[in-house]
C-alpha cells in the first residue's frame, strides 16, 4: 500500500493531474509513442510502479520485447524511428533539467517532428509523467499489481482469459444477463459471445433479495451448473465480494468463471482498490475484474462532477488491477465520451431508460453493455401474466402458444461433442 493515500487526502489536486493526463491522451499524440516516452522517463526517475505499468501497456499493445529491452539505450539502437528518437531525446532533456537545460539541437529536432501545437502537448505529457513518477516514488506506489486491459489474445497466453479480447477497442460486448443453466443456454443459443450473471436474477429464484444474503455456496453452485452446459466464457456478479473478495473470486473461478463484477458501493476508492488488489494478488491474470462504481446509480455526486469523480476512481481501480470500469445509470452522451477518453479501462454501461442506442454507444467507444436483471424481469412478467390468465380467467392461451416448449428446452441440454473433436476426425 502507499505510504499516504494522497488521492484521498488531496482529491482536487489529484483530479486536476488526472484531467491533464486525459487532455494529453486526446491531444493527437500517438498512444504508443506516449507510452514509450512515459516508460523512458519512468526509467530515468526510477519509479517502479510506472515502469511496470507502461512496460505492460506497451507489451499488451504489441510492442516487441527487443525494442523494450533497448529503450534504455535507444541512442545506439537502430529500431527506433526518427520521430520516436526526437521525442525520447526531448523527454530526457526536459526530465533532466538539472543536468543540462534543453539543448537547442534537441529542441529544434523535436519541433521539426511535431510542430508547435504537438510539441506543447508533448511537453505537457513529459511534465505529467514526471509528476506521476514523483508521487509514485514519494508515496511508494506498489509495483507489480497493474494489469493492462488488452492482455494478448483469445488463446489464453500469459494467463489471459477469453474475456479480455472481447473488450478490445472497437468491440461492444452485449451481455443479456442470466441466472441459471437454462437461461444461460438460451442466451448462448441466441448468439451471445459471453455469459454474464445478474446478482438480483440469481438471488430471486433462491428466495433472497438482491445482495450478499444469498449464500456464497449457492452462488458457486449456480456458476458451476452454468459452466457445465455452456462453452462461452462466464463472468459473475459478486456484488462487493462477500467477506473475503479474494477467496470468493477464487471459488467462482474454480467453478468455471473467467471474470467477475465487484462494486464499490460508494465506499472510499482506496478501500475498494484494496479488495481489487487482493483479488489480483491471489489470481494474477486469470480473471477479468470489472470494477463497478455506484456513484452515478446512487446519485452521490452532482451531475457536473460525475466525469471527474468517475475518472478519479477509474485511475485508482486501474492501478489496483481492474480490467474494466462499470458505471450503471450513466446515459449522458458527452459524459460517456469524456469518460471513454479519460481512462484506458473499457467502459461498461447498464441498460436503463434513456440509454443511447447500441450504434451510438459503439460510436462513443463503449465496450460492454449489461442488461442487469431485465431479462429475468421479462421472463417473470410472462410467467405472471400466464398464471394470472389461467387462474383469473381460465385461459390456456399463453400456455399453449408459447414459442419455447418442452422438446426445445430439453434439447438444449442434450449431450454435445467435446469442443475440438471435429478437428481430430
Amino acid at each position: 500500500m502507499n505510504r499516504l493515500a494522497y488521492k484521498e487526502i488531496s482529491p482536487t489536486a489529484y483530479r486536476a493531474l488526472l484531467s491533464l493526463e486525459g487532455h494529453v491522451r486526446k491531444s493527437g499524440l500517438d498512444r504508443a509513442l506516449l507510452d514509450l516516452v512515459y516508460l523512458r522517463v519512468s526509467q530515468i526517475n526510477g519509479c517502479a510502479f510506472c515502469v511496470d505499468m507502461h512496460d505492460k501497456d506497451l507489451r499488451a499493445a504489441g510492442e516487441t520485447p527487443e525494442r523494450l529491452a533497448l529503450l534504455a539505450v535507444w541512442q545506439e539502437a537502430p529500431s527506433f524511428s526518427p520521430r520516436e528518437r526526437a521525442a525520447l531525446a526531448y523527454a530526457e532533456a526536459v526530465t533532466r533539467l538539472g543536468h543540462d537545460p534543453v539543448p537547442d539541437a534537441t529542441y529544434q529536432a523535436a519541433l521539426a517532428e511535431f510542430g508547435d501545437a504537438l510539441l506543447v502537448e508533448l511537453t505537457l505529457a513529459i511534465a505529467t509523467i514526471n509528476a506521476w513518477n514523483r508521487l509514485g516514488i514519494a508515496f511508494r506506489s506498489p509495483a507489480g499489481l497493474y494489469q493492462p486491459v488488452a492482455r494478448v489474445t483469445a488463446n489464453g497466453e500469459s494467463g489471459a482469459t477469453r474475456l479480455h479480447p472481447l473488450h478490445a477497442r472497437g468491440e461492444l460486448l452485449v451481455l443479456p444477463n442470466v441466472w441459471d443453466a437454462l437461461s444461460a443456454r438460451i442466451v448462448e443459443k441466441a448468439g451471445a459471445r459471453a455469459i454474464a450473471t445478474s446478482s438480483a436474477a440469481v438471488c430471486w429464484p433462491h428466495g433472497y433479495v438482491d445482495g450478499e444474503e444469498l449464500p456464497l455456496d449457492t452462488l458457486v453452485a449456480t456458476v458451476a451448473s452454468i459452466a457445465r452446459v455452456v462453452a462461452l466464457p462466464i463472468t459473475v456478479d459478486l456484488v462487493r465480494g462477500y467477506a473475503d473478495a479474494g477467496a470468493a473470486v477464487s471459488r467462482v473461478v474454480d467453478a468455471g468463471a473467467e471474470g467477475v463484477n465487484l462494486e464499490d458501493a460508494c465506499e472510499p476508492a482506496d478501500v475498494f482498490a484494496e479488495r481489487i488488489a487482493a483479488v489480483r494478488r491471489r489470481l494474477g491474470a486469470h480473471v477479468f475484474i470489472n470494477a463497478r462504481t455506484c456513484i452515478v446509480l446512487r446519485g452521490v455526486v452532482p451531475a457536473q462532477r460525475v466525469v471527474e469523480e468517475v475518472l478519479a476512481r477509474a485511475r485508482i481501480y486501474e492501478e489496483a488491477g481492474a480490467d474494466g470500469l462499470f458505471v450503471p445509470k450513466l446515459v449522458d452522451g458527452p459524459a460517456i465520451s469524456a469518460i471513454v477518453s479519460g481512462t484506458c479501462l473499457p467502459l461498461n454501461l447498464m441498460l436503463v431508460p434513456g440509454l443511447p442506442p447500441l450504434d451510438t454507444l459503439r460510436a462513443l467507444g463503449v465496450r460492454r453493455l449489461s442488461v442487469a436483471a431485465r431479462l429475468a424481469d421479462v421472463a417473470y412478467a410472462a410467467a405472471r401474466s400466464a398464471a394470472t390468465a389461467l387462474l383469473d380467467r381460465g385461459s390456456y392461451d399463453a400456455l399453449t402458444t408459447c414459442e419455447l416448449g418442452y422438446p426445445e428446452v430439453n434439447a438444449l441440454f442434450a449431450p454435445r461433442e467435446p469442443r475440438g473433436l471435429e478437428s481430430r476426425q
